[in-house]
């Protein structure tokens, strides 16, 4: 994602039952000290991340599952290997990405993209500052999330030609 240095930190909130059978989160404990793995692009159909991406050299049946309840949180670091299977249950598995959150001295790498202060102030400039929107569904408001999600796809889909509809 061209987040450097990697220390990122993203928070999902369940907003249904996550559990193995909808197929919750699981991880594989330590791996973030390894650092950030090279992952392969497969772009498979039931795959539906960006690129379909996948590290490769990894024993799943050392992965833990991280269940959760309405209303629960889990937090994982950007370099955790980490993954969810197939929803198997008959109800949707729902949640909220907080992603990410990063110290002010992060960089972006691969482009342009903006956030949002949570507070304080940004020292170092590393980022655009977007503004906050002014009230619901504003033409400038909704031109600017657009260009916005247009430079993170940029950056998402850096350095291939192929790129999926979402």
């Amino acid at each position: 994602m061209g987040f450097e240095p990697t220390n990122g930190l993203t928070g999902w909130v369940a907003l249904s039952e996550s559990n193995e059978t909808s197929g919750c989160m699981q991880v594989i404990p330590g791996s973030h000290k390894e650092g950030m793995r090279d992952h392969d692009d497969t772009y498979a159909d039931k795959n539906i991340l960006t690129r379909g991406q996948e590290a490769q050299g990894i024993d799943p049946s050392t992965a833990v599952s991280m269940s959760l309840k309405p209303g629960q949180v889990s937090f994982h670091h950007e370099s955790v290997v980490h993954s969810s299977q197939p929803n198997q249950s008959n109800d949707r598995r729902i949640g909220f990405a907080i992603q990410t959150y990063f110290s002010p001295a992060t960089r972006q790498t691969k482009g342009t993209t903006f956030v949002q202060l949570a507070r304080g102030e940004d020292k170092y400039g590393h980022f655009e500052t977007a503004p906050r929107p002014s009230k619901d569904m504003d033409p400038g408001d909704v031109a600017m999330r657009d260009h916005m999600n247009k430079l993170w796809s940029d950056i998402l889909y850096h350095g291939t030609d192929k790129r999926r509809d979402y």
